[in-house]
C-alpha cells in the first residue's frame, strides 16, 4: 500500500522541484570537466600515444555531447541530464517550438556580450524565485523563450526492463529487443552519477599535497620552561583550573591567562601573539 501511495503522490506532483532543476544543471555542467579528467588521466599515462587526444578534446567532447544530446532529445524530448532526473520538455502555452526562438537571438551581439552575460545571471536568479513562488511555469529563461517547461516523464523508459529482467519474467523476444539499448543506457547513467560523484569529491578536497608543504623547523628550547615547573607564569602559584597556550605551550591558571590575554594579546612568556580564543582547558590525567 506504501508503494501505491509513493507513485500515486509522484504521478500528481507533475512540477519539478528547484532542487530538480539545479541538480539536472549542475550534472549537465560536469560532463565536461569529468571527461577532462578522464582524457588528462589517459595522456598522463601514455603522452606519446594520445597526445592527439589530450590536444583535441574539446572538439572530441563536441561531437560526443552533441551525439548523446541529439539521442537523448529524439529518444525521451530531453537533454540527457534532464532524462537523468525523470524530466522532459513539454509546451508551456499555445506554439511552436522555436517560433520566436530565430527572432530573438538576433538581438545577441558579441559585442555586448559582458553586459548579456550579467543580465543573465539576474535573469537566471529572477527566473528562479519566481519559479519557487508558483508565479513562472518555466524552469530556465531558455525554456520560457521556448515556451517550454520541465515536468516529470510518464515514459516508465528503462525501468520496464530491468525490474521484470531481475525478477526473470522478462520474455526472451523483449530481451533480445530491448538488451544492448538498456544496458547501454544504464551505463551511462550510472557513469553519469559517478563522474559527477567524484567531481563534487574532488572539488572538496585539498588542493594540495601534504608532503609537498614546507617543513616547519622545531622550536627552539625555551631554558625558561624549568623555572615555572607546576606553576603559573603569572601568579607563580600551583594552578588553579589549568589551561594551556597552545602557541607557547605553557600552562597557565585560567584567571591569569585571560585577563593577561585581553590586555596584551600576546603570551607573557614568549611574547608570541595569541588572543583568549586560543585558550584550551585541560583536565586531570592530562
Amino acid at each position: 500500500m506504501a508503494l501505491y501511495a509513493a507513485n500515486f503522490t509522484t504521478t500528481l506532483q507533475n512540477k519539478p522541484s528547484i532542487l530538480e532543476i539545479l541538480a539536472q544543471k549542475s550534472l549537465n555542467e560536469t560532463l565536461y570537466p569529468a571527461l577532462q579528467k578522464v582524457v588528462l588521466a589517459i595522456y598522463s599515462n601514455f603522452p606519446e600515444k594520445y597526445h592527439w587526444l589530450y590536444r583535441h578534446n574539446e572538439k572530441i567532447f563536441l561531437v560526443i555531447n552533441g551525439l548523446l544530446q541529439y539521442y537523448y532529445f529524439k529518444r525521451y524530448d530531453s537533454s540527457f541530464s534532464e532524462s537523468f532526473m525523470d524530466l522532459k520538455g513539454t509546451e508551456d502555452v499555445e506554439g511552436c517550438l522555436g517560433k520566436s526562438f530565430l527572432d530573438r537571438t538576433k538581438k545577441w551581439f558579441i559585442l555586448v556580450y559582458p553586459f548579456i552575460q550579467t543580465v543573465w545571471g539576474a535573469w537566471l536568479v529572477v527566473n528562479y524565485l519566481k519559479y519557487m513562488s508558483g508565479q513562472e511555469e518555466s524552469q530556465l529563461p531558455t525554456l520560457q523563450l521556448l515556451n517550454l517547461k520541465l515536468v516529470y516523464s510518464d515514459d516508465i523508459n528503462n525501468s520496464s526492463f530491468w525490474i521484470p529482467f531481475l525478477k526473470g519474467e522478462l520474455p526472451w523476444k523483449d530481451f533480445q529487443k530491448d538488451a544492448i539499448k538498456n544496458i547501454c543506457v544504464g551505463m551511462l547513467e550510472i557513469m553519469a552519477f559517478s563522474m559527477q560523484f567524484a567531481q563534487s569529491l574532488h572539488s572538496i578536497a585539498p588542493n594540495f599535497v601534504i608532503n609537498g608543504l614546507p617543513k616547519i623547523p622545531a622550536p627552539m628550547v625555551d631554558n625558561k620552561s624549568s623555572n615555572y615547573k607546576e606553576k603559573c607564569p603569572i601568579c607563580r602559584q600551583y594552578w588553579k583550573l589549568p589551561v594551556v597556550l597552545p602557541v607557547s605551550g605553557y600552562v597557565f591558571c585560567f584567571s591569569c591567562i585571560l585577563k593577561y590575554l585581553k590586555e596584551y594579546q600576546s603570551c607573557p612568556v614568549t611574547k608570541l601573539p595569541a588572543k583568549p580564543l586560543d585558550i584550551v582547558r585541560l583536565f586531570d590525567g592530562e
